[in-house]
């Protein structure tokens, strides 16, 4: 919790929406806070952000003030309340509070009639001119409509975050604590103190029974809070359900769905806050706070259970960066209106759906035309044979998954890589010099490893050799392959040829042969780096028929017999025909 949440939440204060221009009453600025400083960059981007929200509810950060019976103190929000109050009269409204300051008292007098002579004569004025400058010039800027439109919203739409302090809570302390190491507050620090607040009863300096059983209960609730939090910051949770989505409070993932705001409308507007304030005004606080419970535990639930586990973790990483908010929210729904046997069966139905390839496909699909797709399917391979390891502990780790990104490899690489300095060439000979002395001794491979020699010498004294060089990179490769005939285009860049790896393990592979990459997946893989299973079975040749076993090269009846594991572990997703 910030300092800013603990404030709010401490004493039980009335916590609320208020519309702006519901606002009314005269407020008053103690002599412990400084005058008016906001500048033009922050006067110009409040009247941004409320011009960009028009049409939508809009929420501006705290104003905390306390009652004093004929007026209100304002705590805090001076900046805010100062600004507002000169934006409402630009629009051609007319503010309904009015301010005075305890220590300037002129200030008052030049906020309501601002001009360019006074401003030079005070600090104070010269800030509210600026600001006043700044609210017309950004007015003016605007279409007439838009500014009838503002002013409207400014009436219903735009509200201010309303913090009505207890009386006995010293204002300077409430002050110093507001501002101290401030932290601008989100949606879930806020429904935090809603919920809290509206638990708790007003201190009326008696211990009573009901005010012990009620601190009790919001005891209990912030303990729930934290321990929700606590979980969902487990990465192999978090990962689970959110990718690698980073957010200051891992709890409004869960927020945001109550809500029904996606993820992408709520940041820096407190749409979640007020979404969620409306049901808490119908429902109440503790109703809202069940179903946030409900999720979460349902969730633990999904996670808990290895078979949805896989499929939804899949479902939220094919969905990527941009979708996995929409399929998460998609996946909570269903979940909660069908029975639990439904929604297993549902989740298999959407992971075929998603994948959308035919059994008859597999033979068709190519690198440079069926990119995505072929992704998906590899991704679904790997967690699908982690699925059905018969160890209950096995689980695909999502949250290695999603701390990097995911590039198709070819498993052999046909031709010479295009590189273009002595550099690269050398670092490329180096690997395949390792992963030809890795072989058998014959007369072809010594013949291989006497070329490289002769290829070595000549590229110290000579700077032309990139011919030299892809020449030889070829034998290498034509060697590597077993002397298999030159692959077709379909060959390689076909499914078979095919395997799911990081981006920062392939940097170090680049266009290698499969000796070569067999040798670096190994060490990586013992080096602690996450390799997905499939693609280290495609290099440790676990599909291969132990009959026809070559271990130094990916041959046409490797690449066959993976393709028919493929159909064989993905055969419940396949459908008869992929839809367009």
């Amino acid at each position: 919790m910030t300092n800013e949440t603990a404030t709010l939440v401490r004493g039980a204060g009335g916590l609320c929406l208020k519309a702006v221009l519901e606002i009314e009453g005269h407020f008053y600025i103690p002599g412990y806070q400084r005058g008016y400083r906001w500048g033009p960059d922050e006067v110009g981007q409040l009247v941004k952000d409320i011009h960009g929200n028009l049409g939508r509810n809009y929420c501006l950060q705290p104003i905390v003030v306390k009652n004093t019976g004929n007026e209100w103190e304002l705590v805090d929000g001076q900046q805010r309340l100062t600004t507002l109050h000169l934006l409402v009269r630009a629009l051609g409204g007319k503010p309904r509070w009015a301010l005075r300051y305890e220590t300037r008292e002129q200030s008052a007098d030049f906020l309501a009639q601002p001009d360019a002579e006074r401003a030079r004569t005070n600090i104070d004025f010269h800030h509210i001119w600026q600001a006043e400058q700044a609210i017309e010039a950004e007015v003016a800027s605007i279409k007439p409509e838009s500014r009838n439109a503002m002013l409207e919203a400014l009436s219903n739409g735009v509200r201010v975050i309303w913090y009505e302090a207890p009386s006995h809570v010293p204002s300077i302390d409430l002050f110093t604590r507001l501002n101290s190491g401030r932290i601008p507050l989100d949606d879930a620090e806020l429904f935090k103190a809603l919920l809290l607040s509206q638990t708790l009863s007003a201190t009326t300096g008696y211990a009573t029974d009901e005010e012990r059983t009620r601190q009790l209960v919001a005891n209990e609730l912030a303990v729930q809070w934290d321990t929700i939090e606590r979980d969902l910051r487990r990465p192999e949770i978090w990962a689970f359900l959110a990718g690698n989505r980073t957010c200051a409070t891992h709890i409004s993932l869960l927020l945001e769905i109550v809500a029904g705001v996606p993820a992408g409308d709520a940041a820096g507007t407190f749409r979640v806050f007020d979404e969620l304030s409306k049901q808490a005004e119908r429902e109440g606080a503790s109703a809202v706070w069940f179903k946030v419970v409900q999720l979460y535990e349902r969730m633990l639930g999904w996670y808990a259970n290895r078979r949805q586990y896989h499929h939804i973790g899949f479902l939220i990483a094919q969905a990527g960066t941009d979708g996995r908010d929409k399929m998460l929210r998609e996946i909570a729904s269903q979940a909660a209106s069908r029975r639990h046997s439904d929604f297993g069966a549902w989740l298999a139905r959407e992971v075929r759906r998603r994948l959308n390839v035919a059994r008859s496909d597999l033979t068709d699909l190519r690198y440079d035309m069926h990119h995505a797709r072929i992704q998906r399917l590899l991704l679904l391979l790997n967690v699908e044979t982690t699925a059905r390891n018969k160890h209950a502990e096995a689980r695909y780790p999502f949250a290695a998954h999603h701390a990097d990104s995911w590039e198709l490899e070819h498993i052999h690489a046909q031709n010479a890589p295009e590189l273009n300095t002595a550099k690269q060439w050398e670092a490329w000979i180096t690997v395949h010099e390792e992963a030809v002395q890795s072989l058998p001794n014959d007369e072809h491979r010594n013949v291989v490893l006497k070329n490289i020699e002769i290829w070595r010498e000549a590229n110290a004294t000579d700077a032309a050799v990139g011919d030299a060089f892809r020449d030889l990179a070829n034998e290498i490769l034509t060697f590597l392959a077993g002397n298999e005939a030159p692959k077709s285009e379909d060959e390689v860049h076909g499914l078979g040829n095919l395997a799911l790896l990081s981006k920062s393990v392939n940097i170090g592979l680049g266009n290698s042969a499969f000796e070569a990459k067999r040798l670096k997946i190994i060490a990586y893989d013992h080096e602690g780096d996450f390799v997905p299973a499939c693609t280290r079975h495609v290099f440790l040749k676990y599909y291969s028929e132990a009959n026809t076993l070559q271990p130094h090269f990916w041959s046409a009846k490797d690449r066959a017999a993976y393709l028919t594991e493929i159909e064989a572990i993905l055969s419940d997703y396949l459908g008869e025909e992929a839809q367009p």
